[in-house]
């Protein structure tokens, strides 16, 4: 996701910054829509740490990753899983 969370002194943090302050900034990362290729059986699962950090488990083939921040402000991404 191509994020940037601006906090209430008007700083601009990005990408990795974000994972680094994530413990002041308070954005939350919330995972819904998994969906899984239905041929591969049961679809799998996604979990977002505090830092941004995405982790996933079996048949995933897209999610709906939201990030919110304090002030109710929220950015969401489709994010389609490619595997090799």
């Amino acid at each position: 996701m191509d994020l940037k969370v601006t906090d209430n002194f008007g700083i601009i943090y990005e990408q990795d910054e974000i994972q680094g302050y994530n413990f002041a900034l308070g954005t939350t990362f919330l995972v819904d829509d998994v969906t899984g290729d239905p041929k591969l059986g049961p679809t799998g699962t996604v979990t977002v740490g505090a830092d941004g950090t995405v982790q996933i488990t079996g048949n995933v083939t897209e999610f709906t990753l939201t990030a919110a921040v304090p002030t109710g402000k929220r950015a969401t991404s489709i994010v389609e899983v490619h595997r090799q």
